[in-house]
């Protein structure tokens, strides 16, 4: 069972990756950016590759289907934040350093993931993938948030 539950996790990210994580979701005219989200990343250790950063906007699509997807290069990321306009709402993040460039997350044989990763609310991951309810984060107004790469 927990063989299963470890390969959930990177399967999870893949197809999150698949799903688009490199290309910029735009938002539909209706919605209204209310607030600006900055995103710290620590525990890069090289500035190597892109990270791939995933916003979800509920629980039925999370690591699924992103509500935002951006891809920034690595190098930009280790001195200022990402910057990124939001509707106000509850969110969650996903995201990964693709320091090879092949588009995917890396796994290896024993199914954890060999290239860096995190989740909003530095949740770590220990069977499989975090929930939504666990990685969600409220934007009311501009806010910054710090994510631990593992």
């Amino acid at each position: 069972m927990n063989a299963i539950k470890r390969m959930i996790f990177p399967l999870a990210i893949l197809a999150m990756c698949l799903g688009g994580v490199a290309k910029v979701f735009a938002q539909s005219e209706q919605e209204t950016i209310e607030a600006n989200l900055k995103i710290f990343l620590k525990g890069l250790e090289c500035n190597e590759g892109q990270i791939m950063i995933a916003v979800f906007d509920s629980p039925e699509f999370f690591l699924m289907k992103p509500f935002k997807a951006i891809a920034i290069p690595a190098d930009s990321i280790s001195s200022i934040p990402v910057s990124l306009n939001l509707p106000r709402g509850i969110y969650a993040m996903a995201l990964f350093q693709d320091a090879n460039n092949n588009g995917i997350l890396d796994i290896g044989n024993n199914g954890i993931p060999t290239e860096k990763y995190g989740f909003s609310n530095d949740v770590e991951p220990v069977t499989g993938p975090p929930s939504f309810k666990d990685c969600s984060f409220e934007i009311e107004e501009d806010t910054t948030v710090m994510i631990s790469m593992r």
